[in-house]
């Protein structure tokens, strides 16, 4: 996906997507400083190790809720 910074509000970047949305992103979090006017690609990865995580933390919050 691509994208271009619109601008650049209180530490947030918001970033006018190809398809004509847009989405806020912490300036802080990015790994490489940005401005006004730079294209950007976006890339969504998958982290498989945070979601078998974050089923087990749900799988034993609901086994606790279950054994009261």
């Amino acid at each position: 996906m691509k994208g271009i910074i619109d601008r650049i509000e209180e530490g947030v970047a918001v970033i006018k997507l190809n398809n004509g949305e847009q989405i806020n992103y912490p300036v802080d979090d990015l790994l490489f400083d940005i401005k006004e006017g730079d294209a950007i690609d976006l890339l969504i990865t998958k982290n498989e190790t945070n979601t078998i995580e974050a089923a087990d933390d749900a799988k034993n919050f609901l086994n606790d809720i279950l054994k009261d």
